[in-house]
C-alpha cells in the first residue's frame, strides 16, 4: 500500500491488470425458473441510460450481481454444491439400498394388486375401483427409483412428482435421471412446492403448479421418516393428503410401520 501511495504522489501510473473473463455462461447464473413478472421492477441504469429489468433472483439462489468475480465464485460454489448432492445421492444409493429396494418392490406389489393377477394369456383384471390409469402422486422424489418403476410399468397412468427442496438443481437432476431412462415427458408431471401447500385447482386457471383431480395412489418417499418413525412430521402430511388430496378409495404406500 505505501508504494502505490509513493508512485501516485511521483505520478507514477501503473498499466490497468487486464479484465477478467470468466470461462463459463454468464445466463446460468441468472437462470431462475420460478421468476415471475411480480419480480421483474423497471430501474434506471445510469451508467447505461436504459431502463432494464430489476429481476430478484428466486429464494434458492443468490444475486450475485456486483462483479464478475463474485459471479465466477457463485457458480463455483453452485457446482460445489451439485457434486456434493450427487456425492451423496450415490452414497445414499448404497447405504440405503434396503429402503430403496423395499419400496420398488412395495410400488410392484401396489401396481399387481391394480392390475390383479396374470393368469395365462388372460387379460389381467383391473381393481374394482381403481385401474391401470389411475392418478399417482409421489411425495417426494429421493433417488427416482420407486418413481421410475411405477412410470415403466404403468405408461398410461398419470404419475405426478412432488418436490419441495428449495434448491432447483435437485429437482432439475431428477429430470435429468428421468430423461436418461427414456421417460417421455408427458408420463410424470413434476410439481415443485411443499406438500402441505398442495390443492385440487382448477386445470384452466392459472396455478399450474398443482393437482387438477384428487389421487388414487400416493407414495410417501422413506426420506419422509426418521429412526422414530414420526420425528419430521410425516403425520402432518398423511392428514393433509387424506382430507383434500384423496379419493374415497385411495391406495397408500407404505401402509403401516412398526417401531
Amino acid at each position: 500500500l505505501e508504494q502505490r501511495q509513493l508512485k501516485a504522489m511521483l505520478g507514477y501510473q501503473e498499466p490497468p491488470p487486464p479484465p477478467f473473463e470468466p470461462e463459463f455462461d454468464m445466463d446460468l447464473v441468472y437462470r431462475h425458473d420460478s421468476r415471475g413478472l411480480k419480480t421483474q421492477n423497471p430501474v434506471w441504469d445510469p451508467t447505461a441510460r436504459e431502463w432494464r429489468l430489476d429481476a430478484k433472483p428466486a429464494p434458492s439462489r443468490v444475486d450475485y450481481s456486483d462483479s464478475q468475480q463474485a459471479q465466477a465464485i457463485a457458480l463455483f460454489l453452485e457446482r460445489q454444491t451439485d457434486v456434493q448432492y450427487v456425492d451423496a445421492w450415490l452414497s445414499m444409493l448404497d447405504e440405503l439400498a434396503s429402503p430403496i429396494e423395499a419400496y420398488v418392490k412395495g410400488v410392484r406389489d401396489l401396481i399387481g394388486e391394480l392390475m390383479g393377477p396374470q393368469a395365462g394369456e388372460e387379460k389381467r383384471k383391473k381393481h374394482n375401483m381403481i385401474g391401470n390409469d389411475a392418478r399417482w402422486l409421489f411425495v417426494g422424489v429421493g433417488t427416482t427409483i420407486p418413481l421410475l418403476t411405477a412410470a415403466r410399468y404403468l405408461p398410461t397412468a398419470e404419475i405426478i412428482a412432488n418436490t419441495a427442496h428449495r434448491a432447483f438443481y435437485i429437482a432439475d437432476l431428477a429430470l435429468a435421471t428421468a430423461a436418461l431412462n427414456g421417460i417421455r415427458k408427458e408420463q410424470i408431471r413434476w410439481i415443485h412446492r411443499p406438500s402441505h401447500e398442495l390443492a385440487v385447482v382448477d386445470p384452466d386457471g392459472e396455478d399450474i403448479n398443482n393437482l387438477t383431480g384428487k389421487v388414487d395412489c400416493i407414495v410417501l418417499d422413506y426420506e419422509l421418516f426418521d429412526p422414530g418413525l414420526l420425528g419430521k412430521g410425516v403425520l402432518a402430511k398423511i392428514n393433509h393428503a387424506k382430507r383434500k388430496l384423496l379419493t374415497s378409495s385411495h391406495m397408500m404406500m407404505p401402509m403401516g410401520a412398526s417401531v
